[in-house]
């Protein structure tokens, strides 16, 4: 099974939302691991992170399905084909997916089970599925 880190409060380091990923060693953006994200205040983070301007990579987001605690998509798997080329966030359905979606631009959730990849800004926040 997937093991997991759970972020906890304001933990901005953590999920790398103040700083942003450029702002880690080449070293530790190649061991970036999906990062889970199930408190409102690491959500909000989450949110304002995926719409910065200072965002220079993709984020992927792929979403816990109601009532199960790991996801469908192997992320451990894409972020070992992904490396540091863009950062995985793990979002339960719920509270935290309806927060995040009530912060971004309309039609641009992920809930279910299903992934949803946000480019970098530059490149605009209309996002694909996985």
């Amino acid at each position: 099974m997937h093991q997991v880190k759970q972020l906890a409060g304001r933990d901005q380091d953590a999920l790398h939302l103040c700083k942003g990923p450029d702002a880690l060693a080449a070293g530790d953006r190649a061991r970036f691991q999906p990062q889970l994200v199930s408190s409102p205040q690491a959500v909000e983070l989450l949110a304002e992170w995926l719409l910065a301007p200072a965002r220079s990579k993709p984020v992927i987001v792929v979403s816990i399905a109601a009532g199960h605690t790991e996801p469908w998509i192997d992320t451990e798997h894409l972020a070992a084909e992904i490396g540091d080329r863009a950062e995985i966030y793990l979002v339960p359905t719920g509270r935290c997916s309806w927060t995040l979606a009530d912060r971004l631009p309309a039609r641009t959730e992920v809930y279910g089970g299903a992934g949803r990849l946000y480019p970098e800004v530059g490149r605009g926040v209309d996002c694909g599925s996985l």
